[in-house]
């Protein structure tokens, strides 16, 4: 992974971590707990059929939206896994916005 693609992924989850910063300092990341690890059932989901029905484009926005919700929980390195993959699955795409949203 080349540099400029760190940095992109280190300035998406330091955005996301003083996000949640600030929801847990105003005691909202205990009340969101079982909210959001619901969605992450879900959106895990929906990343294993779009893995077994091969849709590349899909299995990218999957990585990304459980990417933001490990992120809203705190699990940092899941969320730059995820955002790896993603990036890797966009730039073998050749798709310049999903990089750029990545």
């Amino acid at each position: 992974m080349n540099l400029a693609v760190k940095l992109r992924v280190a300035a998406c989850l330091s955005i996301g971590l003083l996000a949640t910063g600030a929801a847990c300092a105003q005691g909202l990341g205990t009340a969101k707990a079982p909210a959001l690890r619901d969605q992450i059932a879900q959106h895990e989901q929906k990343l294993a059929q779009a893995r077994a029905a091969n849709q590349s484009r899909d299995e990218a926005t999957e990585l990304n939206a459980l990417a933001s919700l490990y992120r809203q929980t705190g699990k940092t390195q899941m969320a730059l896994d995820d955002c790896t993959q993603a990036l890797q699955i966009e730039q073998s795409a050749g798709n310049r916005i999903g990089v750029a949203q990545t």
